[in-house]
């Protein structure tokens, strides 16, 4: 079984090299920071919400702005439905 510091160190590696990937899709990279830093309910949750869904299917119910499937979206979830 892996260490909390071990899964997180693989979530932070998932994390840059989704960064990396974004590269090539620079409207979703920068829908993701202007949703997370403008003023809002879910902005403070956004990059937790990325973390968690690198290669996870989400069923997300209900939005409001699409702040929350832009944070889905731009973690790398395998699947979404919203």
């Amino acid at each position: 079984m892996k260490t909390k510091a071990q899964q997180d160190a693989k979530r932070q590696r998932s994390i840059l090299k989704q960064t990396a990937e974004l590269a090539s899709n620079p409207s979703l990279h920068d829908r993701f920071f202007f949703r997370m830093n403008e003023p809002s309910d879910i902005n403070g949750h956004m990059a937790f919400l990325a973390s968690q869904v690198y290669e996870k299917d989400v069923v997300e119910f209900g939005f409001g702005h699409g702040s929350s499937t832009t944070a889905f979206l731009y973690g790398g979830c395998k699947s979404l439905i919203s």
